[in-house]
């Protein structure tokens, strides 16, 4: 399975890797995922979640 780069937009460095898009996390990603933890447990199920974290060596 490649990785397709995914140009433009405001990411850096984002790849198309099957059917899911990496990233690099933003330094706001541990307040942006806890705000997402509290909205799904009180509750709301429109928020987008993320499948996992894992770091990449370039």
């Amino acid at each position: 399975m490649g990785e397709l780069r995914l140009p433009g937009g405001q990411t850096t460095g984002a790849v198309l890797i099957g059917d899911v898009v990496h990233k690099p996390a933003a330094p706001s990603a541990a307040t942006v995922h806890a705000l997402l933890r509290h909205l799904e447990d009180a509750g709301f199920d429109g928020a987008p979640r993320r499948y996992w974290m894992k770091s990449r060596q370039a």
